[in-house]
């Protein structure tokens, strides 16, 4: 049988990544022989191309794994398949689980998976396969003949080692490591013990009650072999491993290290909660490989995080944590949220001022966004804070109506937080004596662009970094002295969707001032919408001797190409600074 999966992940913000859930069915289906093939869609697609592939692929089945936030494309694309198709669609996913009476509803929805989908969807596709009827398949509702048909809740797999791992034959791996930094992500473990009450594993743990062992862990071996797997597949640098608390399980996690380390050198990041760290599980961690872990610190104010959030951990035991980090030199990224019920100007206050202590390497900001089920979804209902608005992510606007915060100052809020996580990133990735990004706020700048000169994150070609971001025309300028024997390193690029559209390139130009006038000491013309060659960072490397022991003013100067078109040029200066070179 032939199965089309339909994954939306339209303005999300994020890179392009791998769905563990999609990926564990996936491969349960095809260890029996079913056929399978996923459209990935990061824009909107059409009545026309989603007909076209419906036709070139004849599937018996079209799967539409969805979240709260892309479930209105699936509506839209269920819409259209049933305007010409009578193929069954089926709806599955954390936001189908959470709310299957609503979802079921939608007209052109045949079934919705209730639970988790690897034995459920495999005795579905079977019964297609053999002509049985699927109306009573458990783990699923049906409506047929306009009534809905709710079936039993099928028992959560004991054994995670049972299910086959997968080879991911589906996805475009080689853009979506690339998309992820070079980086490959894996999970070990389903579950996560506690309870946020934002969280939708928190409203997961309640429709899985009576229903089987919640947190349950592959084996260490099994995790292990998927690395060994994937690395036979697929080129990769780097490893996420992305169960909910990688640590939970100390022995597990001890065992895992140890074996890890043995036989594999890549390096690797997870999640990590408070509570849980030691300063020996990190120092584990650390020896085995670990570069980076990931917390959530969501709240500033202590109230808010425990009364509101449900999360029970101080302020000085995230600092404690977080100085372990430092210590043992593993990096930290870290997840923030505003606007949530109760919030107010201190608070979010409250969260600027922790992340000034906590100088972690990567901050995230995000805006509370309610999912149905879990219980701050339903304090917002009864609270009557609830808009009909529907958004694609958790980066656009606040869907609440909050008595005290209006959406544009929550949304101004949001981007000064990210402005000055840049400033952070910056300093935590300082580069030589006078790093040009992390001084932004020493220069004069000069612009003719509406958009200002500012830090900018841009990846190119699956690295990233933060960069002064100076659309042309534009000039910033620093003076200072010159030490002796310096040089000056920097990265040039143009972000990625110049590369397809906009005007045609622009010159980096730099430019030192000095007693006797300025001097040009570097142009350079970059293209990338016309020169496949200029699809990189573009190292660059100056010899300033000769300005030793005196104070210059360096302007760094992005001008238009020879058409003048200032269309989408992105220019970014990264990694810009001083050094002194070995006498």
């Amino acid at each position: 049988m032939r199965v089309l999966w339909v994954y939306f992940d339209i303005g999300t913000g994020n890179y392009l990544h791998y769905h563990h859930g999609v990926g564990a069915i996936d491969a349960t289906l095809r260890e029996h022989g079913h056929d399978t093939k996923l459209l990935y869609f990061q824009k909107a697609p059409t009545r026309a191309l989603i007909w076209g592939e419906v036709e070139i692929f004849s599937p018996d089945a079209i799967f539409f794994p969805i979240n709260t936030h892309q479930w209105m494309y699936a509506r839209q694309v269920c819409d259209w398949i049933k305007e010409r198709f009578s193929i069954l669609t089926v709806a599955g996913g954390i936001h189908a689980i959470l709310d299957p009476e609503n979802v079921i509803k939608h007209p052109t929805l045949d079934a919705v998976c209730i639970c988790e989908g690897e034995y459920p969807s495999l005795e579905l596709v079977e019964n297609l396969k053999s002509g049985k009827p699927i109306w009573d398949t458990d783990g699923f509702y049906f409506k047929k003949n306009g009534e809905i048909v709710r079936n039993k809740f099928v028992p959560l797999v004991e054994n995670l080692d049972e299910i086959p791992i997968s080879r991911r034959e589906i996805w475009d791996m080689a853009s979506t490591i690339e998309d992820q930094d070079w980086e490959v992500q894996i999970m070990g473990s389903r579950g996560c013990p506690y309870k946020c009450h934002y969280c939708a594993n928190s409203g997961r743990m309640q429709v899985y009650r009576g229903h089987g062992q919640f947190i349950r862990q592959r084996s260490v071996e099994h995790v292990l072999k998927e690395v060994e797997v994937l690395s036979d597949l697929y080129h990769f640098g780097r490893i996420f491993f992305e169960d909910d608390v990688f640590i939970m399980d100390k022995s597990w996690a001890s065992e895992f290290c140890k074996k890890y380390k043995q036989r594999f050198s890549f390096p690797f990041k997870v999640y990590i909660r408070v509570e849980d760290t030691t300063y020996e599980a990190l120092r584990e961690l650390k020896d085995a490989g670990c570069y980076m872990v990931s917390i959530g610190v969501e709240a500033g104010n202590e109230r808010l995080r425990k009364r509101i959030l449900n999360r029970h951990m101080s302020n000085d035991e995230i600092v404690r944590v977080f100085k372990w980090l430092d210590e043992l030199q593993i990096k930290v990224w870290d997840f923030n949220m505003i606007g949530f019920p109760e919030e107010t100007e201190k608070t979010i206050d409250d969260l600027f001022k922790l992340n000034r202590t906590l100088r972690p390497h990567i901050a995230q900001i995000s805006i509370y966004y309610p999912y149905p089920g879990t219980a701050l979804y339903k304090i917002c209902e009864k609270k009557g804070l609830l808009s009909k608005r529907e958004q694609t992510s958790y980066f656009e606007h606040s869907t609440l109506k909050l008595p005290d915060l209006p959406d544009d100052y929550i949304k101004q809020k949001f981007f000064e937080f990210r402005d000055e996580s840049l400033k952070i990133r910056a300093a935590r990735y300082r580069k030589g004596h006078y790093d040009f990004v992390e001084r932004l706020e020493d220069a004069a700048v000069k612009s003719s662009s509406p958009e200002p000169i500012k830090r900018q994150l841009f990846q190119i070609n699956g690295l990233s970094t933060v960069v002064i971001l100076a659309h042309p025309r534009s000039e910033a300028t620093w003076q200072l002295a010159i030490k002796p024997n310096t040089a000056l390193r920097a990265f040039l690029g143009m972000y990625e969707y110049s590369w397809q559209w906009g005007g045609e390139g622009a010159y980096f130009i730099i430019q030192i001032e000095d007693e006797s006038g300025k001097h040009e000491v570097f142009r350079r013309y970059v293209d990338p919408k016309n020169r496949p060659e200029d699809r990189r960072w573009i190292p660059i490397e100056l010899d300033l001797t000769r300005w030793g022991n005196k104070i210059v003013k360096i302007s760094f100067i992005t001008e238009p190409g020879p058409s003048g078109d200032l269309t989408g040029l992105w220019c970014g200066w990264g990694a810009t600074h001083l050094f002194q070179k070995e006498a």
